[in-house]
């Protein structure tokens, strides 16, 4: 997939490989991408179209609509207010577990389960 961003034009973040931004169209893409996982920022319609149109003449990919969740963070956006708030609550249950976080004895813990 990098490969296919690069040959777009994408330019891939320089601190955070995972992070890349594509001029396309009428507008400016942020994308996030995590092994097979991608999350899609347009400015415009337009620029979105475009994308996801090359996107799926290369690859079988899903669109999922307007994201609700990503990498274990919630979204949500509300249009009326114009706020977009993101909620890490099943990344923090996640990561302990993950990492057994909660059996080790390395001083004073401030998350709690």
């Amino acid at each position: 997939v990098r490969k296919f961003l690069v040959g777009l034009g994408a330019v891939q973040c320089a601190r955070d490989p995972c992070l890349f931004r594509l001029a396309m169209g009428d507008g400016v893409l942020t994308l996030a991408l995590y092994v097979d996982d991608m999350l899609c920022v347009p400015t415009t319609d337009g620029a979105y179209s475009e994308f996801t149109r090359q996107l799926l003449a290369e690859f079988d990919v899903d669109e999922m609509g307007e994201v609700a969740s990503f990498l274990k963070l919630e979204v949500t956006r509300n249009w009326a207010a114009g706020t977009i708030v993101v909620r890490a609550a099943g990344y923090a249950r996640f990561m302990p577990d993950k990492f057994a976080i909660w059996r080790k004895r390395c001083g004073q813990i401030l998350l709690r389960r």
